[in-house]
């Protein structure tokens, strides 16, 4: 669907995590009813209906605005924000868990320096490091967002890229990612930060459906 994302990730006892992107308006749309939005997004799209066919909500659904902000200009006293606490990305991106990881390790090693030097912790240091870390990731992971949510263009620019081998290397390492990842800054974090989020359990193999789990 234009403008949404959805994805399906198992994880064990038959259970997949659903994770989706939806625009505001389309929420509102529904009233906030976060069942009646999906069931709608199924009657739209086939492969999506096929996968949840007997399949049953195994949890309650958390939901969130998607976060996007740079690295901010000032912190707090004493205070070292690391992830998602100091700047957000485009989900599409995939890159939360790797940029969390990424600056605690910088903020690590700017908190051994200052201890090895007897000095105290320079934030201006620190936060130019992360902009140098988030700057680029933010605007590549925004235009990959975009065009993604058009199925379309999604369609053909991934056609291009099957087609340029180059070429999609250099998209992946505008996302900060590599074919064969070997620096910390280009490991890819393969679960999207995401919106919404629901724990779903996949049909019986009997072919009923499975009971409903608390959450």
């Amino acid at each position: 669907m234009p403008g949404h994302y959805c994805g399906l990730g198992a994880i064990e006892g038959g259970r997949w995590n659903l994770a989706m992107a939806v625009p505001a308006g389309r929420l509102r749309w529904f009233g906030g009813d976060l069942d009646a939005l999906l069931a709608d997004c199924m009657n739209y799209n086939s492969a999506l209906a096929s996968r949840l066919r007997g399949a049953a909500r195994a949890s309650g659904w958390l939901a969130a605005p998607l976060p996007r902000f740079p690295v901010a200009g000032e912190w707090p006293d004493h205070v070292i924000p690391l992830g998602n606490a100091a700047a957000a990305l485009e989900p599409i991106a995939g890159e939360g868990m790797a940029l969390a990881m990424r600056s605690a390790e910088l903020a690590a090693i700017s908190l051994d320096d200052a201890v090895q030097r007897h000095r105290p912790v320079c934030p201006a240091a620190l936060r130019s490091s992360f902009n140098r870390l988030w700057r680029l990731r933010r605007g590549a992971s925004r235009l990959a967002g975009r065009l993604l949510s058009c199925p379309t263009a999604a369609e053909n620019a991934l056609d291009v890229l099957e087609a340029s081998p180059a070429l999609a290397d250099l998209s992946l390492r505008l996302l900060g990612k590599t074919s064969t990842p070997r620096d910390p800054d280009d490991q890819a974090a393969l679960s999207p930060l995401i919106g919404t989020i629901s724990v779903i359990r996949a049909p019986d193999p009997t072919g009923a459906a499975a009971s409903r789990r608390p959450p």
